[in-house]
């Protein structure tokens, strides 16, 4: 496994060269001991360190939780924190840069050893985590169907290139909003509006895949036939968490889409071709 780095931010309340060298002991690499939180974001962007150790009390024009909240916006480097005391008032301004962890002193070298695997555990599983997400957005981005996420409320949390072409809905605008406001679906034959597939599995909790036959009443007027499935998405409990729907054109055509009329005509002209007769007006 590759050797962890750690950026150690300390001041006064820190024996520096015992703390360096006692964790250099433990197998970690601390490449350099910032003494100011403005020389920990410039030697942050040198050394790309996996976690950093900060004195909660640095002195100087950043104390060690605005210097924890900078490394974490501009480098994403998490923080534990080490203290000389732990009063409320001081963990409760540490906790909102939601640190790794928090260490008060006196402490051993086995409670430390212990604080920093347990950090560095978290920051792999969240770092896997943020990977899988990102393979995820490029897959859903670069897939030719439409798709669209949404929150157990039938609001709008994710929406593909493909969606936004299909249903006219820019993905900023349809964001947050009702998934009924953007997906409306018709009956072909009876032109009734039909039951939104999304808001089916939100209720129900089971995939559907409405029958054939429907249309996708976009936002510019345009009706577009179209396949449709809707998913549910569950947590590691089997709670219902989102619903994933998931829309195929079913005429694939080079020219530009047809009003509902137009369309109708050039299915005709398809069919006439087939069959090898003039087609009708």
């Amino acid at each position: 496994m590759t050797q962890a780095t750690i950026l150690v931010v300390g001041g006064e309340s820190i024996i520096v060269q015992d703390f360096e060298s006692g964790l250099e002991s433990m197998g970690y690499d601390v490449p350099v001991v910032a003494a100011s939180g403005e020389e920990a974001l410039r030697q942050a962007g040198e050394v790309r360190p996996d976690l950093a150790l900060i004195d909660i009390n640095l002195r100087g024009e950043m104390d060690g939780i605005e210097t924890a909240a900078r490394l974490r916006e501009l480098f994403g480097v998490p923080p534990v924190y080490l203290a000389a005391h732990g009063d409320q008032e001081t963990f409760d301004r540490a906790r909102i840069t939601e640190p790794f962890g928090y260490i008060v002193r006196p402490f051993d070298a086995r409670d430390l050893y212990i604080t920093i695997e347990m950090a560095l555990y978290r920051r792999r599983t969240e770092s896997r985590f943020k990977q899988s997400e990102r393979w995820l957005a490029a897959l859903l981005h670069a897939t030719a169907d439409a798709v669209i996420a949404v929150s157990t409320a039938g609001l709008v949390l994710f929406m593909s290139p493909a969606a936004e072409e299909l249903t006219g809905w820019r993905r900023e605008a349809a964001l947050g909003e009702d998934i009924t406001a953007i997906l409306e679906i018709v009956n072909e034959e009876t032109r009734e509006r039909a039951a939104n597939p999304v808001t089916e599995v939100l209720r129900k909790g089971e995939a559907l895949v409405p029958p054939g036959g429907f249309q996708l009443a976009s936002r510019d007027g345009q009706e577009i036939p179209v396949d449709c499935r809707a998913v549910p998405i569950r947590d590691d409990r089997g709670a219902l968490t989102a619903a994933l729907v998931i829309l195929r054109e079913t005429l694939q055509s080079e020219a530009p889409r047809l009003d509902n009329q137009g369309r109708k005509q050039a299915e005709r002209v398809l069919v006439a071709r087939q069959a090898g007769a003039a087609p009708s007006r």
